[in-house]
Formats: C-alpha cells, sequence, structure tokens
C-alpha cells in the first residue's frame, strides 16, 4: 500500500513538473526579440522568417525589452542590406536592390509602401517595425540591427528568411 502511494505521489510532481516552463517563450515569427548582452544584440531567432499571406506584404516588428534603457536608433534600428541566397538557400551574388524595397521604421505601427508619414505621434523607440511587400524574391536576406544604450552603440548583422 505504502508503495503504491509513493508511486502516485512520484507520478503526480513528474507531470506536474511537466506543467512549468521556466520562462520559455515560443518565438513569433511576426515579432522578434532583441536583447542586449553586454555589448552585443542577440535575437531570439536566427533567421527570422517572414510570415506573407497569399499576395499580402509580411510586417515585422521586433522588440527590445520594455523595461531597458536600449533604445533603437531612430533613422536605421533596422536596416536590410541585401539578399545572399534564393529560397532554396543557394548562394546568389549579394543582391541589394531587393532589400531597398523593404521599409522600416520606429515604432509599432508599419510603415507606408507608399511613401507616406506616419501619423503624428511618438513611436516606440524599443519597437522597429518593417514591411516587406508581396513582390520582394523569396530568399535570405541580411539586414543590420542598430541600438543604442544612451552612450554606446550596439550593432548586429543577422540574417531573415523572406
Amino acid at each position: 500500500m505504502t508503495r503504491k502511494i509513493f508511486f502516485a505521489i512520484a507520478g503526480a510532481l513528474s507531470l506536474a513538473g511537466c506543467a512549468y516552463h521556466s520562462g520559455y517563450l515560443v518565438p513569433d515569427a511576426e515579432r522578434p526579440r532583441v536583447t542586449p548582452v553586454g555589448s552585443y544584440l542577440v535575437v531570439n531567432q536566427e533567421p527570422v522568417v517572414a510570415v506573407r499571406r497569399g499576395n499580402d506584404p509580411a510586417i515585422i516588428s521586433w522588440r527590445l525589452p520594455p523595461d531597458g534603457k536600449v533604445t533603437f536608433a531612430p533613422g536605421e534600428g533596422i536596416k536590410f542590406l541585401a539578399r545572399i541566397k534564393d529560397e532554396k538557400l543557394n548562394r546568389v551574388e549579394r543582391d541589394p536592390g531587393p532589400a531597398a524595397r523593404i521599409k522600416c521604421q520606429l515604432g509599432e505601427a508599419p510603415p507606408s509602401l507608399k511613401g507616406d508619414q506616419r501619423a503624428s505621434g511618438e513611436a516606440n523607440p524599443r519597437a522597429y517595425t518593417c514591411i516587406v511587400p508581396s513582390d520582394v524574391p523569396h530568399g535570405l536576406y541580411e539586414y543590420e540591427i542598430n541600438a543604442t544604450d544612451g552612450t554606446n552603440p550596439l550593432k548586429a548583422d543577422p540574417t531573415a528568411m523572406i
């Protein structure tokens, strides 16, 4: 009898341990997290994957910790540089043309593809949002992240699968 109770308690504790996830977050393709670690920036996804639905553009909004002192550089917090691989991950000649069509701006609201200005109001300095037009070719793109802790610039050069 004591043995049955022991195994019942052990089984219950094992199952309870499975329910605890210690702050683990599943990556969100549309909202990658950028974490400052010393003088580095770490993205919780590599590569970031732009999710396009039909002919709609993809929107990606990078986030820094809301309570930290690090903020994105206002002009070029996220800057797409070039397409470096095709959709099958074969290397291609570095092509900045398609990357130039990806529009990015400070804040949580996506930029307009028509070049319109943002509505008045202050942008969140811990968010940077890009819109990827549906006609941008699929492939792997290099981009850079530029941020500051108030004194020192912080950079990273990850990739994105478009």
